[in-house]
């Protein structure tokens, strides 16, 4: 294994550091919400250093082909320098000025690239909890990384906050149930499966019969109810933020709706989002914005 190609690249300034975490925002801006560039202007920066450690890592996990887990280590090694050194790749520049801006933990940067390396080599999940345990590595710590950027440290907020991000995660996981077993993983839990007797062998055949469907309408209702619960930390947070995770959270729900649309067939066609179902979750978002408003008025 060589050593990664930033080890021979001269540190880059802050500002270019910066700049390079907001080019790669841009490239990606299908995963970054409209309501993300209407944030503070001082926290944009900041949030984009996230963005693009988020997917660089995942970047790393998945799209390298053999065995991941070398180069996830020499990214977990270059990470710690943010606290004890001084890293060199441009990322973890930008990302070292916003941990010491606002003194931000290291155990959720160090579960993200956990989640990738369990991907390396855990395929199948026994049970829903168990693939709970994987979203509490591989998406909750995204968000209490926001809120601990955003200045938010009440638990019950943070618990609200684990809930969307499971949630999307899940919604996630089911819109790409046939796109993971062509690269051999199945997040769909086995217990589940067995329960409602779907095979492997379904998914290798793109076979979507009365018990998959049954499987999956069972799965986007579970999905639903971690959505409903995080909604309630919108009524904890300012508006910009607000809306942001509105928006988020809308669009993990139309996810739902177009797997509903479909009679909950995940596996001849996996859904995506138009240009038209964007408007709706913005109109979504604003509505419910604009009737919690109203109802804490009264």
């Amino acid at each position: 294994m060589t050593k990664m190609a930033w080890d021979k690249v001269e540190r880059v300034s802050l500002a270019e550091a910066y700049s390079y975490c907001e080019s790669i925002v841009r490239k990606n801006k299908e995963n970054f919400t409209v309501g993300s560039w209407l944030l503070p202007k001082k926290l944009r920066p900041h949030l984009f250093a996230l963005y693009a450690y988020c997917r660089h890592t995942d970047n790393l996990g998945d799209e390298l082909e053999g065995d991941s887990r070398p180069l996830l280590h020499e990214w977990s090694e270059e990470l710690e320098r943010c606290w004890f050194d001084n890293p060199s790749h441009p990322i973890l520049v930008a990302l070292q000025h916003t941990i010491e801006q606002h003194q931000l933990s290291r155990q959720p940067f160090k579960d993200l690239i956990e989640a990738n390396v369990i991907d390396q080599v855990k395929m199948r999940y026994e049970t829903f909890d168990d693939l709970l345990g994987y979203c509490k590595l591989s998406a909750n710590p995204v968000g209490r990384i926001v809120m601990e950027i955003s200045g938010y440290d009440d638990p019950k907020a943070l618990l609200y906050a684990d809930a969307i991000c499971t949630a999307l995660q899940l919604s996630n996981f089911w819109q790409d149930v046939y796109r993971d077993f062509q690269i051999g993983r199945i997040y769909l839990p086995m217990e589940d499966m067995e329960m409602f007797k779907v095979k492997e062998f379904d998914l290798e055949f793109c076979k979507s019969s009365s018990q998959m469907k049954k499987l999956m309408e069972y799965q986007v209702e579970r999905t639903k109810s971690y959505f409903k619960e995080g909604l309630n930390l919108l009524s904890m947070v300012d508006c910009k933020l607000r809306f942001d995770l509105a928006l988020f959270s809308f669009g993990g729900m139309e996810v739902l709706k177009l797997i509903e649309d479909q009679s909950y067939d995940v596996l001849s066609k996996r859904v995506v989002i138009t240009r038209i179902g964007r408007l709706r979750i913005l109109n979504k978002a604003v509505v419910h914005i604009l009737m919690q408003t109203s109802r804490n008025k009264d």
